[in-house]
């Protein structure tokens, strides 16, 4: 820890982790964010790191995140903190993400108001 400001940890909790807004998280979806680059409850695209069963990053995939945390050491542009879960499955999955990926903030297009 003393080497790594970006380390992974994990403690007893909830059984059903909830996010800002006081709603519970879904595993593989919800992201934790910076309100200030992000607002909570927006919808984005991800190009995530698809890895194999050793870790290993073997392509990406598109998957749709839903911002519905804050993290304290999610500062600025370019951070994400995406949630995988409870139980082995998901500490392991947590364990291995270390590689880039992109998101992509999904907005209405600017609509004409007919009168």
């Amino acid at each position: 820890m003393s080497t790594n400001p970006s380390y992974l940890f994990f403690s007893e909790g909830p059984t059903t982790p909830v996010g800002a807004a006081n709603l519970p998280l879904t595993p593989r979806y919800s992201i934790a964010v910076d309100p200030s680059v992000i607002p909570l409850g927006s919808i984005l695209l991800g190009k995530l790191p698809k890895l194999d069963a050793a870790g290993n990053l073997i392509d990406h995939e598109f998957h749709l995140l839903l911002a519905q945390d804050k993290g304290g050491a999610i500062k600025g542009p370019g951070h994400i903190d995406w949630y995988q879960g409870i139980g082995a499955d998901a500490k392991v999955l947590a364990g291995q993400l270390k590689h880039f990926g992109h998101v992509w903030l999904l907005l209405p297009r600017e609509s004409t108001i007919a009168k």
